[in-house]
């Protein structure tokens, strides 16, 4: 049985090897412009207001596309949309720990939930995150074409198997964040659950090509 075992992971790495020669032999293909940028400012209840995003981060994105934007809605509550897009890098995602480790970050918790949306669930990560005083709940996960995922591995394995087959997806990570006031997790947990319910069905239209790089 053991036996059996290790020969099956030998046959997996050896699969995933060949994946990766494959792709790695492939020309890289143009870049395409994404829709991201006709993101609504109004969704339902929500208006939204663009942040400034540093130089540092489009230099390290390079070939992305993205998006920082507030979103208010009637009531006053905020969260802050972060959204990462591409047709050709898949080194633009990472999962958002990577980037807040050090500084006095602390992670609190995580845990991989599932948010029903109309047409099924999404799987994704929720951290609790404390920065000095101040606590942040941040959901997130990941996207190729229709396909959603919490796993920054399963999203690059889609990644490759859709350049392989010459397929045009946009790849993409969704990040919402809001500051938790002291004892209300639970209304902040609700407020962004909700809150991705409305975004969810703009998705499949914004992460999308617009259009064929001009020469």
């Amino acid at each position: 049985m053991e036996t059996k075992k290790n020969y099956t992971i030998v046959i997996v790495l050896l699969s995933v090897a060949l994946l990766i020669i494959i792709f790695l032999s492939l020309p890289s293909p143009p870049i395409r412009e994404t829709n991201l940028k006709h993101f609504p400012k109004i969704i339902g209840e929500w208006k939204g207001e663009d942040y400034p995003i540093e130089e540092r981060v489009y230099k390290m994105l390079r070939k992305s596309d993205l998006l920082l934007r507030a979103y208010t809605n009637t009531k006053g509550d905020t969260v802050l949309l972060f959204i990462v897009a591409s047709s050709v890098n898949p080194e633009a995602f990472h999962p958002p720990e990577i980037c807040l480790t050090g500084g006095g970050t602390q992670f609190l918790k995580k845990e991989i939930v599932q948010i029903q949306i109309n047409h099924g669930k999404i799987g994704c990560n929720k951290l609790y995150i404390k920065e000095k005083d101040t606590e942040f709940l941040t959901i997130y996960w990941f996207r190729v074409g229709k396909r959603n995922t919490h796993s920054y591995y399963i999203q690059q394995l889609n990644i490759v198997f859709d350049q392989i087959r010459r397929k045009d997806s946009v790849a993409a990570m969704i990040r919402i964040s809001s500051l938790v006031e002291k004892g209300k997790i639970d209304n902040i947990d609700t407020i962004e659950e909700n809150f991705i319910k409305e975004i969810a069905p703009l998705l499949d239209k914004y992460l999308m090509i617009l259009s064929l790089p001009t020469s």
